[in-house]
């Protein structure tokens, strides 16, 4: 019993340490990516600040990213006087030139 409880702890302890990443299919990893873009467009982050941060998101699923620019291309179309979708957009297609450049 003792040794089980030791054995609790020290998982608690590493997976403190741990980081965990969510694996996810690119269609989702899409969605994703274009909530947060919509929320980087609307901060003040700078624009290479933000595709760096969607490129990092992304974790080099080029296809996420590509599926994330066709959605914000369908919001567009739903909300074509939307600002921030647009910048949403920039911002996207700044992170698709920076994954390829990797």
């Amino acid at each position: 019993r003792r040794s089980s409880v030791t054995d609790l702890r020290r998982t608690r302890r590493e997976s403190r340490k741990a980081v965990y990443r969510v694996r996810m299919p690119s269609v989702e990893r899409s969605a994703w990516l274009l909530g947060l873009a919509t929320t980087l467009a609307s901060d003040d982050t700078s624009h290479v600040d933000a595709a760096k941060e969607l490129v990092v998101v992304a974790e080099g699923d080029h296809s996420a990213l590509e599926g994330a620019y066709g959605r914000c291309l369908a919001l567009i179309s739903v909300l074509p006087d939307d600002a921030n979708a647009r910048r949403a957009l920039d911002l996207i297609n700044r992170a698709i030139r920076l994954s390829e450049s990797l």
